[in-house]
């Protein structure tokens, strides 16, 4: 019997989160490689919760959403998702603070 996508999906996902919280970093089990993600490299609030920049595939956009360590992970694992102001997992999408798209052809030209 084969395993739908989505229960594969969530294996490579609970096994990245596990090697990442062994330090080990998170890898795509997916199409597409992706940035290593340390858990010591995300910043933490006053209540220990990290920024992360969802993506909303309906609407092809991000939105800053707090997360714990651990459910941050998860979610690095499996979207595209990022932190403010760097790249996106997946794409390796350019975010600013606000986890808006930047535009790099007019980041070049300024």
């Amino acid at each position: 019997m084969r395993r739908s996508t989505a229960v594969k999906r969530a294996g490579c996902a609970l096994i990245a989160v596990i090697l990442a919280v062994a330090g080990f970093g998170i890898t795509s089990c997916g199409e597409s490689p992706t940035a290593p993600v340390n858990p010591g490299d995300l910043p933490l609030d006053a209540n220990g919760k990290t920024p992360i920049c969802h993506y909303q595939q309906d609407m092809g956009t991000w939105t800053l959403t707090l997360l714990s360590l651990r459910a941050a992970l998860e979610h690095l694992a499996i979207h595209d998702d990022g932190v403010p102001g760097g790249l996106t997992v997946i794409t390796n999408t350019r975010l600013d603070n606000e986890c808006k798209r930047v535009d790099l052809a007019s980041v070049a030209a300024s």
